[in-house]
């Protein structure tokens, strides 16, 4: 790995991903919408991800920032494919930053509903939702159901 190339051949999700957010907690938005300032996945060599982590630093740090070995690992991804998660953030605009969750709870609590319910059992990851604020939203075309002939079934899912 330290010596290869392209280390990311073998290992796609050996990376440093880097961010800085609008506010001081992940899931605030800036005026525009955005979720993040500077947003960057940095691959190649060991050292060239060293590097080009520490230029990511230089070019974000506002203040002085103390990280201490005991803060790193804190938080990681339980992401269920991190193969096809590595590939759609590099070919789309994808992210996986952590920021999806706290975006709905604030989003949720700006429009004075109450926070669902997060459940991961086994590789599965759920967000439940109260039924009495689904139904408004069916009706405003803000979600929809994947089986409209069956509302009531327990398979039933929504999207967006």
């Amino acid at each position: 790995m330290l010596l290869g190339e392209y280390p990311q051949e073998f290992f796609p999700q050996l990376s440093v991903t880097a961010m800085v957010v609008q506010g001081r907690e992940i899931g605030e938005l800036g005026d525009d919408g955005e979720r993040f300032v500077d947003n960057k996945r940095i691959e190649g060599t060991i050292p060239q991800m060293l590097e080009g982590a520490l230029a990511f630093v230089r070019r974000n740090m506002k203040v002085k920032t103390i990280i201490t070995v005991d803060d790193l690992g804190k938080a990681a991804a339980d992401t269920r494919n991190p193969y096809i998660a590595g590939a759609l953030e590099i070919m789309i605009d994808t992210e996986n930053r952590f920021s999806g969750i706290p975006t709905v709870r604030a989003e949720l609590k700006k429009a004075g509903m109450p926070e669902p319910v997060f459940m991961d059992r086994r590789g599965v990851f759920k967000v439940i939702f109260l039924k009495k604020y689904v139904q408004p939203l069916i009706e405003e075309g803000k979600i929809k159901m994947t089986m409209p002939d069956k509302p009531r079934s327990k398979f039933q899912k929504y999207y967006s």
